[in-house]
């Protein structure tokens, strides 16, 4: 029953945003089909969440701040989404202990790793969490960038548009085999996935490529 209403949720989601936005989504073939992994989006608006979710190619998991629980009809419906409650502040044990379930399951979890969301629509500095996690987990990263979803809402009705691009894969294998410290490799890894965001920004602030693309 839960995976009934959970795809039907994400069914609503998806008409909605399709009936008031303009939807661009490319890169999807870059998801891998099953696996450990960890898509980590920048971070500009509450719609980047349902914004990911209608646009992975596989069921994911979500982990947002604990203050949207608070309300009982948000809690239910995050629940339902398969959200972990989150200290935005860092990795209480309890959150990190069902992020991991989830990945040592071989299940997908979107991670905002700027931890919070850009006021100002910049990328912001990668949290060493991201990198705790996908190395405690052995889980791959693949970094993900969204554009437009930061103040849409007052522009839907003109059928505002919101982007998304998934990004190069990264491998957690190499980092495991690392000699360095393992804060160091935490941080460098981190730094990656910033990397691997800006990268995908840069290409779709860029000229169009030949990428497989959706345009709804």
């Amino acid at each position: 029953m839960k995976q009934v209403l959970l795809y039907t949720s994400k069914f609503l989601m998806f008409v909605f945003l399709r009936l008031f936005f303009k939807l661009e989504i490319s890169g999807r073939e870059r998801i891998p089909a099953r696996g450990r992994l960890i898509l980590a989006p920048n971070h500009q608006s509450n719609w980047d969440p349902p914004l990911v979710g209608i646009a992975a190619t596989r069921q994911v998991c979500f982990a947002a701040k604990k203050q949207l629980f608070e309300p009982l009809p948000q809690r239910l419906l995050l629940t339902l989404l398969n959200t972990i409650p989150l200290d935005r502040h860092g990795l209480d044990r309890h959150s990190l202990r069902r992020m991991e379930t989830v990945l040592d399951r071989g299940g997908a979890l979107v991670l905002f790793p700027e931890g919070t969301r850009s006021t100002t629509g910049e990328l912001g500095r990668g949290r060493d969490g991201i990198g705790l996690l996908a190395l405690q987990t052995q889980a791959d990263l693949l970094p993900v960038y969204l554009d437009g979803t930061r103040g849409a809402w007052p522009r839907c009705w003109r059928r505002h548009c919101l982007r998304l691009r998934f990004g190069e894969l990264i491998a957690i294998a190499p980092f495991l085999e690392a000699s360095e410290p393992r804060r160091q490799v935490i941080r460098r890894l981190s730094e990656q996935v910033m990397n691997g965001i800006r990268k995908e920004q840069e290409a779709m602030m860029g000229a169009p490529t030949d990428e497989t693309s959706v345009s709804q």
